[in-house]
């Protein structure tokens, strides 16, 4: 039950006044309840807000410095002239502009915070919430090159509905189809073909190509076979390269933090429940390693 707090009027009063406002008082006695309630009224306003809290871990960077809340401050509220700008710095390696340029992941390990980077196998992922699409967040996952979603893009059934429309939150499903994918667009990009092509082909008509051009015979099943051997070469390279399976994994606030609001709310990724399926998937061991029974299987 919300207790009525007969300041919050006056708060909001107080709000097109070009002043501060202090609100003080002991732990517990309502202070982020009176800020999330101002930010709620702002925002149902079309007002922009930026809600900071030293009780947030994931806040802390920005109180280190008055130049890192600023750069903070400018971010949310900036312009495209700041951005343009950020892009000069970086371009130039001017300053933090060359931290940034490095990468989320070296940037925020360099401040002692890489769960901020939102990457896999240090790699940022694209615009896809993987919170909110169970299959691409495994792909993520399992990505030889890390957060990638053109490695094996189940936006494609989950989203799109092609080749058909698949539920974005099951996660049954989803080891085989994301090992499908990964395994043909393996073929794809070995073929030199643009990958867009796949909304409206499949295997059968990749082999059906090849053989036009190569004068063979090869199957749909053929096509998948050579994506399935490219993926386990590839594995292996990353193992010889020190990126361990402990890798295959998901940044922590997918894992943990609910979306906040929207047609997913309340959702996080269940890689947990997708992961040691699909490993079983591709022959795998229970620690994400080809087998040599399927290695010999591929012909590697």
């Amino acid at each position: 039950m919300l207790i009525k707090r007969y300041i919050l009027q006056e708060l909001i009063e107080h709000l097109s006044k070009k002043e501060i406002s202090l609100i003080v008082g002991p732990r517990q006695a309502g202070k982020t309840t009176l800020m999330n309630i101002l930010q709620d009224y702002l925002n149902k306003k079309g007002e922009k807000t930026l809600f900071l809290s030293l009780d947030f871990e994931r806040d802390m960077p920005y109180f280190k410095t008055q130049l890192a809340l600023v750069q903070r401050l400018k971010l949310e509220f900036g312009n495209g002239t700041d951005i343009t700008e950020w892009v000069k710095r970086m371009g130039y390696a001017q300053g933090l502009g060359a931290k940034m340029a490095e990468g989320s992941y070296r940037l925020t390990d360099g401040y002692g915070v890489p769960e901020f980077s939102m990457t896999v196998k240090k790699l940022e992922m694209p615009a896809y919430d993987p919170r909110g699409i169970m299959g691409i967040g495994l792909n993520y996952a399992t990505s030889n090159r890390g957060g990638c979603h053109v490695r094996g893009y189940t936006i494609s059934p989950e989203v799109l509905g092609l080749p058909e429309q698949l539920d974005r939150f099951d996660v049954k499903s989803k080891p085989t189809w994301v090992k499908i994918f990964q395994d043909l667009t393996a073929a794809i990009d070995s073929l030199g073909v643009c990958l867009f092509t796949s909304f409206a082909l499949g295997a059968d008509d990749y082999a059906e190509m090849y053989n036009v051009i190569a004068g063979t015979d090869f199957t749909g099943n053929d096509i998948l076979a050579i994506g399935d051997r490219i993926y386990n070469i590839e594995k292996q390279f990353n193992l010889l390269a020190g990126v361990t399976p402990a890798e295959d994994t998901l940044p922590k606030r997918l894992l943990e933090d609910p979306i906040p609001e929207g047609p997913s709310k309340g959702w996080v990724n269940k890689l947990d429940e997708m992961l040691g399926e699909y490993y079983k998937e591709r022959g795998w061991g229970e620690d994400g390693i080809p087998t040599e029974a399927k290695l010999k299987e591929l012909g590697l």
